[in-house]
């Protein structure tokens, strides 16, 4: 029997949320961390393009702010971000019982529901689990504007996707929320 294969999402600072998710799995899984290899994915984000307006009367006249050399050192800064998170997480991974060996730490740039699922074919990955913030004010707003990543993820993921809320227990009993994606139906 092949070992699972375990998609774990990475945020840019590897927040709480993120935390959490990494650990419960490791609980979750106990003894038999063993029997599973992990896949820590950290995306840097597009960079969006700044403009101003060039001239407040002509609406529409717009001019780039962004010089090569500041977005370079931003990518750069966020590359270095990522790579700082997926340490954290790696280190973090070892302490729920994980071997280096079972870990590969992956980053990508791009759009993240988009990289998360290319990650995931590529490495036949058998779950993707997310940390989830809740469904405080703030976050409901946030997806209202930017949208819902598992959401996104349940469109096009090739496997099922897990989001551990802060708020759950970590054990598999009492996870009661499993979002995961179905083939299409074929009519």
């Amino acid at each position: 029997m092949r070992e699972k294969h375990l998609l774990i999402g990475i945020d840019p600072h590897c927040t709480y949320e993120t935390v959490h998710a990494l650990r419960s799995i490791g609980e979750v899984l106990g003894q038999d961390t063993g029997s599973a290899r992990l896949v820590l994915v950290s995306v840097v984000g597009e960079l969006p393009v700044a403009v101003t307006c060039d001239t407040p009367s002509l609406p529409g006249s717009y001019r780039s702010i962004g010089q090569p050399l500041l977005i370079d050192a931003m990518i750069s800064a966020q590359s270095l971000q990522a790579k700082l998170s997926l340490t954290k997480a790696r280190t973090i991974a070892r302490t729920c019982g994980f071997c280096d060996a079972h870990i590969d730490c992956v980053m990508r740039q791009g759009g993240t529901a988009e990289e998360l699922t290319r990650v995931a074919c590529n490495y036949h990955v058998d779950c993707i689990v997310l940390g989830n913030r809740g469904d405080s004010i703030w976050q409901l707003l946030r997806r209202c504007v930017t949208g819902s990543l598992s959401r996104q993820l349940t469109a096009t993921a090739p496997c099922p996707v897990l989001t551990i809320p802060v708020s759950q227990k970590p054990s598999l009993a009492q996870i009661s929320n499993v979002v995961y994606a179905l083939p299409p139906l074929r009519v």
